[in-house]
């Protein structure tokens, strides 16, 4: 009796979550995929005008370049980062920690433009720079790849270091203790013992930062130069613009299938599910 009613209760719980995984992802995923097959009747033209357009393949190039810069840049720096969280007491870590929060208590938006007044060339970047005598006149960080790396790298960077710092905050001090009694040098401990520790974080890290650049919208749109177009801005001007619902799905679900595809080799490669005890 206890177990036909706990599995009652469980049922109570997984029905609302499968209704709303119905109707909330595989129900729009189904008709994203019918849409791009054309709305009346099957094909393929949506697909063909795409790959047989190097303007698109431009579009789609440039978003795999800019994402795959952003996530490197990201791990540069949130490596480091993670690390010292990791090694931290916990009251200090705790107080860096509301620090890296803190900008997600202000909308994107608003963050973005903050970032538009910093790097202008009347900005105070460029002032700042230009008064202590490193530059006689400004550079250009807006409207441009640079712009789009700084805005994408400043609001991503917390969802690289927080994996990674889930990943480090496991690994056994005694191991690093160890490896220095036996006379191995900080550097050599670092590559043999904590970077392939740290490795299912990294994985984690950089496939989340990739994902989300992949989708990026914002940012590229405010920052972004006419060479930095994403697939993301092309998909809102079909539909914002033209209307061509069936031609933006097609792009969607080309970077939907972009994103599966990069998350089977980086879980092939890092074994991501390690991170959740798979």
């Amino acid at each position: 009796m206890k177990s036909i009613g706990s599995s009652k209760i469980l049922f109570l719980f997984i029905l609302p979550a499968l209704v709303f995984l119905l109707l909330f992802f595989v129900y729009p995923l189904i008709r994203l995929v019918l849409l791009s097959f054309g709305e009346q009747e099957f094909t393929l033209d949506n697909y063909v005008r795409i790959i047989s357009t190097p303007l698109y393949i431009s579009v789609i190039l440039n978003t795999i370049k800019l994402s795959i810069i952003v996530t490197a840049i990201c791990l540069v720096i949130g490596f480091p980062v993670a690390y010292l969280l990791a090694r931290l007491p916990e009251n200090k870590a705790s107080i860096l920690f509301i620090f890296i929060l803190i900008p997600f208590w202000t909308n994107l938006l608003v963050r973005t433009y903050a970032w538009m007044i910093l790097l202008q060339s009347t900005g105070l970047i460029n002032n700042f720079l230009e008064q202590i005598g490193i530059l006689k006149q400004p550079i250009s960080f807006m409207y441009n790849l640079i712009g789009v790396t700084i805005g994408m790298v400043y609001i991503l960077l917390p969802f690289m270091i927080f994996p990674m710092y889930s990943v480090i905050k496991k690994i056994d001090n005694n191991l690093i203790s160890a490896s220095l009694n036996l006379g191995a040098s900080p550097i050599q401990t670092f590559l043999k013992i904590t970077l392939p520790l740290s490795k299912g974080g990294i994985g984690a890290g950089s496939l989340l930062v990739f994902i989300l650049s992949m989708g990026f919208y914002i940012t590229p749109t405010l920052m972004g130069g006419l060479n930095d177009i994403t697939i993301s801005m092309v998909i809102a001007q079909q539909v914002n613009a033209v209307g061509n619902w069936g031609f933006a799905s097609a792009l969607a679900m080309i970077l939907f299938v972009l994103i599966v595809l990069m998350t089977i080799v980086y879980n092939y490669s890092f074994r991501i599910e390690r991170i959740w005890g798979g």
